[in-house]
């Protein structure tokens, strides 16, 4: 992911992690240690540009 702005921001145990790329701008939110987002967001990235290997079960 190599977006062009990115955000991180908490408040009590809720964390957001929003970037923007290109003409798309995207955001993960969750109750999670913040440092984690990052790499949530890298794997959210992938699945919507359809990078991320098919993990359907068949």
């Amino acid at each position: 992911m190599t977006p062009s702005h990115r955000v991180v921001a908490t408040e009590g145990d809720v964390a957001a992690f929003l970037w923007f790329d290109g003409g798309m701008s995207c955001v993960v939110t969750g109750r999670t240690d913040e440092a984690r987002l990052p790499t949530i967001a890298q794997a959210v990235d992938e699945q919507v540009r359809g990078l991320a290997p098919d993990r359907r079960q068949p």
